[in-house]
């Protein structure tokens, strides 16, 4: 379902074309496979609604991924600097 959800274009789009190969067979022409958004059955009171909760699943996924892309971006310039301080520490050992 949460695959549903984020590829839905996609999945529109390939249905169109599949669908529309298959029907010239009977000179129909497909104009748009639309895939509407899955609608939940009536909730108790009380009860979470499973596709908001698809969606803040999904949500907290992207929230996720970008946190993780900002921390790379943010390590590695300290394991630059890092490795910059450690180069300077190092002794000159030159012969003489």
């Amino acid at each position: 379902m949460l695959d549903l959800l984020t590829k839905r274009e996609e999945i529109q789009r390939r249905a169109t074309e599949e669908l529309g190969e298959r029907f010239k067979r009977y000179d129909i022409n497909v104009v748009a496979v639309l895939i509407g958004r899955p609608e939940s059955r009536e909730i108790a009171a009380g009860q979470a609604d499973p596709i908001e909760t698809l969606f803040d699943q999904l949500r907290m996924r992207r929230l996720a991924d970008e946190q993780r892309a900002t921390y790379a971006k943010q390590e590695e310039p300290r394991s630059n600097r890092s490795r910059l301080m450690k180069r300077r520490r190092r002794p000159n050992a030159r012969p003489s």
